[in-house]
């Protein structure tokens, strides 16, 4: 039985990180960990995932967030996510999420509905 070996006590939930820069992830330290960032700002008006026109069915997304140096960020969305078809939001936001790196472009992917608006 499972519950001889493992033990969970209260709520896990998400791990809380302080918050990191848009260009402290550029780094291979950071890629596969889970961060923070603060004051972000999408670049577009759209859904968090673009719909595939044969199926009309959510698709893995990209979008472009900025923070208040301007930095720019990717943020990858998966098309299996409860909120694909939802709105970006329009004001300033902190996402979390897993550092990836794909053919040296760093991105945000975010894991979880997780937005904490100021």
């Amino acid at each position: 039985r499972i519950s001889r070996h493992l033990r969970c006590e209260g709520h896990a939930g998400m791990p809380e990180v302080g918050p990191v820069t848009a260009d402290a992830i550029r780094t291979p330290e950071r890629i596969d960990t889970y961060v923070r960032l603060d004051g972000l700002r999408f670049t577009e008006s759209a859904a968090w995932c673009d719909l595939d026109p044969a199926t009309l069915r959510p698709v893995a997304t990209e979008r472009t967030a900025v923070d208040a140096a301007g930095r720019r960020l990717t943020v990858r969305t998966s098309a299996s996510c409860l909120y694909a078809e939802e709105p970006l939001p329009a004001g300033p936001v902190t996402l979390c999420g897993i550092v990836d790196c794909f053919n040296g472009s760093y991105s945000l992917r975010i894991t979880a509905r997780r937005i904490l608006t100021p």
